[in-house]
């Protein structure tokens, strides 16, 4: 039920990248905010990826990308 704009694919081409040249690594949302800031030249916060995927920009970013359930427990 998301309607995928140019900011979905970038997060979504950022999850694929990181699964497939980085030893199968599905970064946290730590991780993907850090990353988005950088692509889209802005200061963003979880809240901002949060908007694009509700369920969990990790989660359900990785289900609508094709990658393997993470095995992520959550926390630090």
């Amino acid at each position: 039920g998301v309607e995928l704009s140019e900011k979905h694919w970038n997060l979504i081409d950022f999850l694929r990248d990181e699964y497939i040249n980085n030893a199968a690594n599905q970064p946290n949302t730590r991780a993907i905010v850090k990353a988005m800031s950088e692509k889209w030249n802005e200061k963003i916060g979880q809240k901002d990826v949060y908007e694009l995927f509700p369920k969990d920009p990790s989660k359900q970013g990785g289900r609508i990308a094709g990658l393997p359930e993470s095995r992520r427990k959550g926390g630090y």
